[in-house]
Parts: structure tokens; sequence; C-alpha cells
């Protein structure tokens, strides 16, 4: 009988517009998600937007923010760390041509998805994994001699096409990618990704694609765990969630939408009702039900799976706001045998 390991994480960033802030969006909302994490005996893995840093730390060093929120970040980083949480890399790009002026982030979103960064003048792929790794290594090295940076995921879930990341991966070290949602596909002329072709297993070797099992592969990828969900049940969960008020965002946390990519209340509402292909998500005012739902799938698929199995659920400081779901489903995770807390490095 398998033993699914679950694996937490948080996509540790402010919103991809350049809204948000390090306090509310990051700092605070993480400190209580390691809190809740640390209480059950679990952990959590920060997948850290390495370029965004970089832009908080020249933005201060020019003297265009007031505050240090780089210094912030790398204090809690650290702090995690000791804790026993693991923190691994993350790309968002846009923010490699980020300018703060008046009081605001502009970015460029023609560098919204990760190969983009080839055409950008100075960057390469090589060059963005070399120095992110090296950023994370030396930072929480003093804290950790054993520390390693070997895990990925992509910002935006924008890996595609993947060859020229894949190769620069391998050539760097790294052990596993995890970035895949299986049965995932979304276009909006500018988050892309197609994950309808991946294999139906809970990790796979992989070369060239991310979605191809290749038993050479010297990578694994790691899939966040996702399964359909029929419309009556998302009915379901969005009625528990309203009934609840379960908040969206951490107290605090304010975002700008974008209108070229917010749904209409019309899609929304009729959204409700459809079959979807969900994540295992911590976040996003998920309900504990919702989140206990979709355990209870896992569990049943990897039943007779030999060895351990990698249950990778993915979450958002910047849209954690449902504590109490959150520590009820880690409560609920230490009664159950066949789930045990887990981590990238076992």
């Amino acid at each position: 009988m398998a033993k699914l390991q679950l694996i937490i994480t948080a996509d540790y960033e402010i919103f991809g517009n350049g809204s948000g802030c390090a306090d509310h969006c990051m700092i605070a909302p993480t400190e209580r998600m390691m809190k809740l994490a640390e209480a059950q005996g679990g952990s959590i893995c920060l997948f850290v937007d390495v370029c965004e840093y970089w832009a908080f730390q020249q933005a201060y060093g020019s003297g265009q923010l007031a505050e240090d929120e780089a210094a912030k970040i790398e204090q809690q980083l650290k702090d995690a760390v000791r804790r026993g949480h693991d923190v691994q890399l993350h790309f968002h790009p846009q923010w490699l041509d980020a300018q703060f002026e008046n009081g605001k982030w502009h970015l460029n979103e023609a560098y919204w998805r990760l190969p983009e960064v080839e055409r950008l003048a100075g960057w390469s792929l090589e060059k963005l994994f070399r120095e992110g790794k090296a950023t994370l290594e030396s930072m929480l090295r003093p804290v950790d001699p054993n520390y390693a940076c070997d895990v990925f995921r992509a910002g935006a879930w924008c890996i595609q096409p993947e060859e020229e990341v894949l190769r620069v991966m391998k050539n760097l070290g790294f052990r596993i990618e995890s970035t895949v949602a299986p049965g995932k596909i979304y276009f909006d002329g500018r988050t892309v990704y197609d994950f309808t072709q991946a294999p139906n297993l809970p990790f796979w070797k992989i070369s060239g694609q991310v979605t191809q099992d290749d038993p050479e592969g010297t990578i694994t990828e790691y899939p966040i765990f996702t399964t359909h969900i029929p419309g009556w049940q998302v009915f379901r969960f969005n009625l528990i969630k309203a009934m609840r008020n379960i908040p969206q965002k951490p107290v605090g946390c304010e975002a700008v939408s974008d209108s070229r990519y917010t749904k209409s209340f019309i899609d929304k509402f009729f959204g409700s009702f459809e079959g979807q292909v969900k994540m295992l998500n911590n976040s996003d005012g998920v309900s504990f039900q919702e989140m206990q739902f979709i355990t209870k799938k896992a569990i049943r698929r990897y039943r007779n799976h030999p060895g351990n199995v990698p249950l990778v659920m993915i979450g958002h400081p910047k849209t954690f706001g449902n504590d109490r779901e959150f520590e009820r489903y880690l409560a609920w995770i230490t009664t159950l045998q066949d789930v045990k807390f887990g981590n990238y490095k076992n």
C-alpha cells in the first residue's frame, strides 16, 4: 500500500502585476502558514521568486523604495530554514525589467513566460538559473551548510516550451521540477500552459518535455496533485466558501486587478456550476472540505502504488486568508495512516 508524502508548498511573492506589499502579502501570512504546519509536525517549501527579490534589492539600493523589503524577505527565509522548512527556486521574469516609479511597480509583461527570457537583453535562461541558484545558496548555506537549491517551479506555470529550460536545469544539477498540474490547460494571451498530456503517474523522469515520461531523464517531475471535480461539487465548495465568508486574501494584502485578465461576474457565476480540474490548494479561500475531498481522491488513486508517493499541495501567502480551514486540514492529516508530512528531500 502506498504511503503518500504530503509536500506543502507556497509560491512566495506579491502579485504578478507588482501590486501588494511584502509585509501583508508575504511576511505575515507565511509566518502564520509555517506556524500552523509546525504545530502538526509538518513543514512548508517556499518557492521564492528571486526575480522579484532582486528588483526589491535594486529599488531600495537606488533610494526608490523607502523600506528594505529584500532584507525582510532574507530574514524570513533564513528563519524558515533554521526552523526546518525548505526554500527553493521560482521565477516571474517580468520582474527582470521592472521599474519602480511614483510609488508603483511597472513590470514588463513581454517576459511573463519563462522561455521569453532568451529575448531579454543581458539575460539568458542559463544566467537566470545560475544566478538564482547562487542567490539562494549564498543566502541560506550560512544557516544550513547542507542547503542546496535543486528544485524549481515556473511562475504562472509558464514553463513551456521547456526544452532549453530543462537543459539548463540538468546542467546545473537540479533534481526536481514541480510545475506540472496534470489535466490543466490555460491560455489568455499572457499565461499559457498545457498539461493535458501529462502521464497518469504520481511522478516521472523528464528530459525534453515536462509532460513526457523519459526513464533516461535525470530530473524528476513532482506534479502538483490535481483531480476532476464534478459541477455539483464545485457548486457545493463555492457555497461553503460563501456561507463561511472565507477570505480570499490575508488581512491588509491589497491587489490591483487587471481587467484584461479578470473574468466577468457572469463567467464566474456559470463557472461555479461547471466541472473543473482542480489543484490541491491550501489558499485562495479554499475550504477544509475541498482540501479533504481532493486528498481522499489522491489516496484512492495511489492506494496500490508501491513505495512512497509525493502528494504536492500548492499555495500562495498572498492569497492565504483561510487559516482556520488549513489548520483543520492539517489536524485531519495527522489522523491518517496513508498520508504523512513530507518534503522534496525524502
